[in-house]
């Protein structure tokens, strides 16, 4: 019978134990944590290879930088544990062996000298600071034990190596390593660990600083002496897995190692803490949620710093000419990474916009983008690079693009139009393509500051009329660099890589390329013509509208670079001259990058599959019609070329005795020949007419003769399908008429509005009608009856929006 009870008494204490023992797991887990483990720390940048670039104070004006284990040195990690807890790796907070030893050695003693607390506890009491009592004791060592419940082992030294205190508002061995030896925990000497080890222990009376020097010394030594008495320090000279060895074959001593601590000056002032790249710095925390971020990104610190050099030594000559502001974009084309962003010259100059990244401010482009819309009409096939096109005055609607220079060509290749930079071929151009599929590509390359409603932009486009930021433009070029296929850019490390997407095929872009390598082009810098100018360079400039953007883009072997230069208050300045001040910006950072390309990417040997000789008419640049007298080989897409024949080149038949034209109804009996003859199209004649140009002038046709059928029927080239003209108010209807005009090759045109006659005219001729508010359908019509007609609206001017229908 006594057993019984006895074994019912067990029992009830083995219960009662285990609801005890659920009771304070239930406890520890239901118990919050100490706040300060999950406080935010200081926002830190990083360059591509996790040096720090830029740090910033934490929320509550501490430096505090949280690292894991894997983050620092691992000598100071096993030199941390040998020294202050060595059985921290199988105790469960409280080390019952370190209590003992303590509670018997201060009996023993009379007096405290020796305390019990792990690196556990210490992290309790960093993290919920409390007076040094008993009872202080016996709360550590249960927050102690819920620690080791909630967190691994490997998280409660990240926590001490977060909070550890190393003097004024300095927390934590990244933050101090940082201040006290200008660089990262990650890789540290024997005196900087003993020195990271011994400022916690008392950091008012050992934080580096002249008074403290002394103590400071002597506290790190006697470490130092410690360590080497355990065999760390050695070890940590020595290569994984070798013995410690100089580099003349000789066995690193402990005495050795302890000389070359002792003659290592303890740090006595701080260091800057890292403010490298300070707008990408302010950007990119901005976007990952600011306070407490760490942003590991793909910048690479070799070439910020070579870039924030040139940009350094530019910007007092460029504020000395109005401008105020500067923005550079590198990118490894091959990557996508982003190498560099530079946001402005002086982040900390006490100037409006001095902290505005400039670099992801939305500008106008200038001409920047034609190069895209080059590259695309040659992947349609709408025109090989010698191929000749208008470049003549156009109007459509109140629209009426010129020239930089104010002057105008006539006819001019299409490669020429585009390393001259003129824009009237390139809104043409865009009129042709479409600025909605333009918009499109883009858009697929990147651009995505671009207004979504359709019909938002017009013509103008092409010639900077949208707005787009220098690291939008430096994506699109980098598709060019990379032979036409699309790789999104990347700044943060964590960004997985996408695959490449092909946008234009490897012949249509590099023909593009081929022209932006030329140097027979205005936007040379002149300065590189008697210079080491890097070499093999592909580029383009840009100015916008009323000199307030300054552009240059380019390629070299590696890298993409977009420049920009101008006033982020829009203020414009004379200077604001892509050539004159990006240009040369460009060529410096490519020179300082190194990146000239040896071989002449333009060079024929270099030249894709899908490109080939093409034979095309010498003047047109079209396939060569049977009366082109003069041929050449020209390079063009295979699947692309344009199939239309030269239309400049025609046969005429002329009566030697009259010097008359005639045709083959009516030159039986007569003595006659055959010349080559050029016609140039309407547009241009009408153009050479109104600035009194000599053209060449084409024999009359015999009034016996009935005209031969042109090639091609009439195409109104004016007003523009689609037109919307508005009548300005209170001016006479007689004063505001509207140019007829159409591309014909000859002959007299009719044209009719309305189904009503409005006149006639020659093909190089305008006709004036006077407009009426409402829709109308104008005609034109040759002599052979073929025709073309566009649709226009006319409005009347100063109408309210819900008045006009």
């Amino acid at each position: 019978m006594g057993r019984r009870p006895a074994l019912k008494a067990a029992r009830a204490a083995a219960l009662v134990a285990v609801a005890l023992l659920a009771g304070l797991l239930g406890l520890a887990f239901a118990l919050p944590l100490p706040a300060r483990l999950t406080l935010p720390g200081s926002p830190v940048v990083r360059w591509q290879d996790g040096q720090v670039a830029w740090m910033g104070l934490a929320p509550d004006d501490r430096w505090r930088v949280p690292v894991t284990v894997d983050q620092v040195d691992p000598a100071l990690v096993e030199a941390l544990v040998r020294l202050e807890d060595k059985r921290f790796w199988w105790h469960p907070g409280v080390d019952p062996v370190a209590v003992v030893r303590a509670a018997g050695l201060n009996v023993a003693r009379g007096q405290v000298v020796s305390g019990a607390s792990t690196l556990t506890m210490q992290v309790v009491r960093l993290a919920e600071p409390r007076p040094r009592t008993l009872r202080s004791k016996v709360v550590e060592a249960a927050r102690a034990a819920q620690l080791e419940l909630r967190l691994s082992k490997a998280e409660i030294l990240a926590a001490w190596l977060t909070l550890a205190p190393f003097g004024g508002n300095l927390e934590g061995v990244e933050a101090a390593s940082h201040a006290w030896f200008g660089h990262s925990a990650a890789h540290l000497s024997p005196a900087e660990i003993a020195t990271l080890l011994a400022v916690p222990q008392s950091p008012t009376a050992r934080a580096p600083s002249r008074a403290n020097q002394a103590r400071l010394q002597a506290a790190r030594d006697d470490i130092a002496g410690r360590l080497l008495a355990l065999g760390l320090l050695e070890r940590h000279l020595a290569p994984a897995g070798a013995p410690p060895e100089q580099g003349d074959g000789a066995r690193v001593t402990a005495e050795q190692v302890r000389e070359r601590i002792a003659r290592t000056p303890v740090p006595t002032t701080l260091h800057p803490m890292p403010r490298a790249a300070p707008h990408a710095a302010a950007w990119l925390l901005r976007g990952q949620g600011g306070t407490g971020a760490q942003v590991d990104t793909t910048l690479d610190a070799g070439v910020q710093a070579a870039v924030e050099r040139v940009v350094a030594r530019a910007a007092p000559g460029l504020r000395a000419r109005g401008i105020e502001h500067l923005a550079v974009v590198v990118v490894e084309h091959a990557s996508g990474r982003v190498a560099a962003l530079v946001g402005g010259a002086d982040f900390d100059r006490d100037r409006p916009g001095a902290q505005i990244p400039a670099f992801a401010v939305p500008r106008s482009p200038g001409s920047t983008l034609k190069p895209l819309l080059y590259a695309r009409a040659l992947d349609r096939g709408l025109y090989l690079p010698e191929s000749v096109v208008l470049d003549v005055p156009v109007r459509y609607g109140g629209y009426a693009p010129e020239n930089y220079e104010g002057s105008f060509d006539g006819l001019v290749p299409l490669e020429e139009a585009l390393s001259r930079s003129l824009n009237v071929p390139f809104v043409r151009l865009l009129q042709q393509v479409g600025v909605e599929p333009f918009l499109g590509d883009l858009r697929a390359l990147g651009a995505h500051n671009l207004d979504p409603r359709p019909g938002h932009y017009g013509l103008s486009a092409i010639i900077g009329g949208v707005e787009l930021s220098p690291l939008e433009v430096a994506g699109l070029y980098t598709t060019l660099a990379r032979g036409g296929s699309h790789l999104p850019l990347r700044w943060l490390a964590e960004t997985p890589p996408e695959p490449a997407r092909r946008v234009f095929g490897p012949g249509a872009t590099w023909l593009t390329n081929r022209a932006l390598a030329r140097k027979d082009r205005p936007d040379f810098p002149a300065r590189l013509e008697l210079s080491a100018a890097p070499r093999h360079v592909r580029w383009k400039t840009g100015t916008s509208f009323g000199n307030r953007d300054a552009w240059a883009v380019g390629s070299g072997a590696r890298y993409t670079v977009a420049v920009w230069a101008g006033n982020l208050d829009m203020r414009p300045s004379a200077w604001l001259v892509g050539a004159e001040v990006a240009g040369p910006l460009l060529f410096d950072v490519v020179d300082a990058l190194r990146d000239g390309q040896a071989v002449d990417p333009g060079a024929p040997g270099s030249a894709p599959d899908d490109l080939a000789s093409v034979t095309v008419c010498a003047l047109s640049g079209a396939l060569p019609g049977p009366s082109c007298p003069h041929t050449r080989q020209v390079l063009g897409v295979q699947a692309r070329v344009p199939p239309a024949a030269c239309a400049l080149h025609g046969e005429v038949e002329i009566d030697r005795a009259t010097g008359l034209r005639v045709g083959p109804g009516c030159r039986d009996g007569r003595d006659t020949l055959t010349e080559v003859r050029v016609t140039w199209p309407a547009t241009v004649r009408r153009w050479l007419d109104e600035r009194w140009l000599e053209q060449p002038a084409a024999p009359e046709l015999d009034p016996a003769c009935r005209p031969a059928a042109p090639r091609s029927g009439p195409r109104i080239v004016s007003p523009v399908a689609g037109q919307v003209a508005v009548l300005i108010p209170g001016m006479e209807a007689e004063r505001q008429e509207l140019p007829l005009l159409a591309e014909a090759d000859e002959g007299t045109l009719t044209w009719f509005v309305d189904g009503d006659q409005v006149g006639r005219a020659g093909a190089e001729q305008a006709l004036w009608w006077t407009p009426r508010p409402g829709s109308h359908e104008v005609l034109v019509m040759d002599a052979h009856g073929r025709s073309d007609r566009v649709r226009l609206q006319v409005r009347q001017g100063g109408a309210s929006p819900g008045q006009i229908r």
